[in-house]
């Protein structure tokens, strides 16, 4: 059903319904966004820093490779934190531009009701590369920590 041919009340529902959806879409990628690529961020950083520690400790220490390894590893995560992070900021801004462009489209007739959720629920679920730059950044975190504490022992 067309914007124009919705009885009042069911428009004003949608309407409700519409402003909610950009509200909680704003809300949710910003509050999980922002928890996972700290996670990230701190867990990289914080094993970065240990490691440079470590090869300052030693002058015998920076002869290792693990401890080189295990930092190279540290950063590579940190990298790939920083793309996550700018992946995010595009997706959402594309998601919410279409949901704005849609919804305009709805208020035009342009799109009926069905057409417009639709849209939404076929942009919005698609984040497989979010999920991989985000394995990867948490990957680098467990194998620079494995490749550290495996040093460590058979030192």
């Amino acid at each position: 059903m067309k914007y124009s041919e919705t009885p009042p009340q069911v428009a004003q529902s949608r309407i409700s319904y519409i402003n909610e959806r950009w509200g909680q879409l704003n809300s949710l990628s910003k509050e999980y966004s922002d928890h996972a690529i700290r996670f990230l961020f701190l867990t990289n950083a914080g094993g970065s820093a240990a490691v440079l520690s470590f090869l300052g400790a030693s002058e015998s220490v920076r002869e290792l490779l693990g401890p080189k390894v295990s930092l190279a590893l540290f950063i590579l995560g940190l990298i790939t934190t920083g793309i996550l992070n700018a992946r995010l900021v595009h997706r959402i801004e594309f998601i919410y531009g279409e949901w704005r462009k849609n919804v305009s489209s709805y208020y035009e007739d342009k799109v009926t009701w069905e057409e417009l959720t639709e849209r939404d629920a076929s942009i919005s679920y698609n984040n497989t590369k979010e999920f991989f730059f985000g394995y990867v950044a948490f990957g680098c975190f467990i194998l620079g920590s494995l490749v550290g504490i495996g040093q460590f022992l058979c030192l």
